[in-house]
């Protein structure tokens, strides 16, 4: 599983002025090499919710303390551990845009950290017709 924390220096993160009662934006533009991902009025929650369901292979753990809403765009290189491996790779450009990991910590000040640790699943060992 991965751990998304706050970095030492702290988050870069700006708080979003939209009413709390508009839906939160969080939606992934994939392009050759890239990926850009453009978050309003998003919750640490439902970004680490999103990394766990549509980006990366493992579950990933809210653990910033951060509880506001917050604006922010953040661009990154995809690999092919990302989207199911689903995207082609990424073609070599002088203006590659630095991976997962590194634009985490640089365009946001947080920290996704692999560990260990147990994770709850349903394991269906027989279905049956009514």
């Amino acid at each position: 599983m991965y751990e998304l924390t706050v970095v030492r220096g702290g988050p870069t993160l700006k708080e979003s002025a939209t009413p709390s009662e508009v839906q939160p934006v969080l939606v992934n533009r994939l392009s050759p090499g890239r990926v850009l991902l453009p978050a309003r009025n998003a919750t640490m929650m439902q970004f680490a919710s999103m990394l766990q369901r549509s980006v990366l292979d493992r579950h990933v753990l809210h653990k910033t303390g951060l509880s506001g809403k917050y604006d922010f765009d953040l661009e990154w290189t995809p690999d092919e551990t990302q989207f199911g491996g689903l995207l082609p790779p990424a073609p070599a450009t002088e203006n590659a845009k630095p991976d997962l990991f590194a634009a985490l910590q640089q365009q946001l000040g947080l920290r996704l950290q692999a560990l260990n640790g147990l994770v709850d699943v349903i394991v269906i060992d027989r279905a049956e017709r009514p």
